[in-house]
């Protein structure tokens, strides 16, 4: 199926329930008749699984949708890197605790995996992966569902992440979740998921402050940068880095450079601990007469601003999201024209092929939903 096919279909609770009962019982229908000898019920079902549920219900692409053995299904963004996988049993039958676990086991295999099922068609499990900067797996929920005895919020809620859109561009578009106190798992899902946008986010803006700060961006962007950061520390109730450089270079020429006295020195404007060691290791490393020039002492300060620096990035992304979240209801509401979601977005983000890319369309559409709320909200 191409993707311009899959687009426009509409799925819901019914539709979903529907699908995995059909698809129960054509694959046991079809073991017992075939009842070859050793041949089982869990390849056909990972088979009708693929094909009628993800493919012909939820507008999968059919390249998009790889069934195997280690991994039994495996779904691909448009990047060709996996994004769910979904580990299947024969129909009906209970797995065990040895199952699950070398389930798990296995899913640091990809580390672009977001979401793992587990299933025998009937009972159903999904795990949210998170992989941390530094490459570990963590489980930010678990969840259950049972195919009969479950609401249709519950099932579109618990099938969200085989929204195809969230991933392919031109894809079909599957239900929202609904958000309230009485679908927790819901609110558990959109929490982990804006946790790791916030981790990607802030740590991306940490990449370009430092890349700033390098003057990868020129001597006027690192000025920019600088500024913003000292005004960042003011209003933080941190003493800046010229300050805090003053403050050094002033004390030297007053009182000498012992190490004891610098160790005081940078404690009283609140520098402790191990940066602050490192950092009176640096002041003690530069030549005597560079100790006493402001700019020499405020650049191998740097380093001690370090978790200062993460934590301007931190808000910074939160703000951003935060902004962008707000838009998208405005959107919805008819306050704001699109800009962020359907073909505009799209629109946006498409570069077309031998395009010189001389545009940043992300950051064009952040400054863009800023001036549109503007009047509406100040303070954003």
């Amino acid at each position: 199926m191409s993707e311009s096919e899959a687009v426009g279909k509409q799925i819901d609770a019914k539709n979903i329930r529907e699908t995995l009962e059909r698809v129960l019982q054509t694959s046991t229908e079809a073991t017992d008749k075939l009842n070859f000898p050793g041949e089982g019920t869990e390849r056909p079902f990972r088979w009708w699984l693929g094909t009628e549920f993800l493919v012909g219900l939820l507008g999968w692409p059919s390249e998009k949708v790889v069934i195997g053995e280690r991994f039994d299904i495996l779904l691909r963004d448009d990047l060709g890197f996996p994004v769910v996988t979904i580990e299947t049993k024969g129909p009906y039958r209970k797995a065990n605790a040895k199952e699950h676990a070398d389930f798990e086991k296995r899913l640091d295999g990809y580390g672009t995996l977001q979401t793992a099922y587990f299933t025998n068609g009937e009972e159903w499990n999904r795990l949210d992966i998170f992989f941390s900067p530094s490459g570990s797996l963590e489980f930010r929920s678990r969840s259950s569902l049972h195919l009969k005895h479950s609401s249709p919020d519950e099932l579109e809620g618990f099938f969200g992440p085989l929204n195809v859109d969230q991933y392919l561009v031109g894809a079909a578009s599957t239900p929202k979740e609904i958000v309230s106190s009485e679908h927790s798992y819901a609110l558990e899902g959109l929490a982990a998921r804006l946790h790791d946008i916030i981790v990607d986010f802030s740590g991306n803006l940490e990449g370009l402050f430092f890349g700033l700060l390098e003057q990868r961006g020129g001597e006027h962007a690192r000025g920019i940068t600088i500024n913003l950061f000292n005004l960042w520390c003011e209003r933080s109730l941190i003493v800046p880095p010229p300050k805090a450089a003053s403050s050094l270079v002033d004390q030297f020429k007053k009182n000498g450079f012992a190490a004891t006295q610098l160790n005081r020195m940078l404690a009283e404007i609140g520098f402790t601990g191990e940066g602050a060691e490192r950092a009176s290791d640096s002041i003690l490393a530069l030549p005597v007469a560079k100790r006493v020039r402001k700019a020499e002492v405020e650049r191998v300060l740097w380093p001690i601003y370090r978790e200062s620096i993460r934590k301007l990035c931190v808000q910074t992304a939160h703000v951003l999201l935060a902004r962008g979240l707000l838009y998208r209801i405005g959107e919805d509401q008819g306050l704001f024209p699109r800009l962020i979601s359907g073909k505009p977005l799209q629109d946006a983000l498409t570069v077309q092929k031998n395009e010189m890319i001389e545009r940043l369309p992300a950051a064009e559409l952040l400054a863009r939903t800023r001036a549109w709320m503007e009047d509406f909200v100040p303070a954003v």
